[in-house]
């Protein structure tokens, strides 16, 4: 259910693993042509990663000046929980870093990708997330400036415990 808009921001909170509702809302809204003609980029982000409007619109402008950038995400601050916080975690020497991989948990995609039958398929078959940021970095022809993570704008991604379990480990537990 929609929950909250913002001049071409739309916002979605649904139980049960966030890509499968992703392709679920954009079938929802006319399909893979119809959100790509309707978005330049689409942030597909875990619903408890913190980041403020502000820099929520800086990620955004940032990737519309880097047109090259095909998949990216925002850092991570020091505190934040994920099993690549080592690879994504911030680095204040950088605006943006090219890399070969940004995680799943908030990945910003061109949204022309939605249109790419190779991408398309991938979108499909994905049920938890899990091994889809394997996919991001194939998918652009492994060109060393079409995956970057944005040092320039920091999120919070929480650690989860018993007050805010994860619907992931909930799916598929691990140590």
């Amino acid at each position: 259910a929609l929950v909250g808009t913002q001049d071409g921001a739309d916002l979605q909170h649904s139980p049960g693993m966030k890509w499968p509702n992703f392709v679920k809302w954009m079938q929802a809204n006319g399909g893979a042509a119809a959100v790509a003609a309707r978005y330049d980029y689409i942030w597909v982000v875990d619903d408890d990663v913190r980041l403020h409007t502000s820099e929520v619109s800086r990620l955004f402008t940032i990737l519309r000046e880097h047109t090259e950038i095909e998949f990216a995400c925002p850092s991570f601050d020091a505190s934040s929980d994920g099993v690549w916080r080592y690879f994504d975690g911030h680095d204040p020497r950088y605006k943006l870093r090219y890399t070969d991989f940004v995680e799943c948990t908030a990945p910003v995609l061109k949204a022309s990708w939605l249109c790419n039958p190779g991408f398309a398929r991938c979108l499909q078959a994905v049920r938890t997330g899990c091994f889809i940021d394997f996919c991001f970095f194939p998918a652009a022809g492994r060109r060393e400036d079409a995956v970057a993570i944005i040092d320039a704008v920091q999120c919070h991604h929480p650690p989860r415990g018993s007050d805010a379990p994860s619907e992931m480990r909930q799916v598929k537990a691990w140590e």
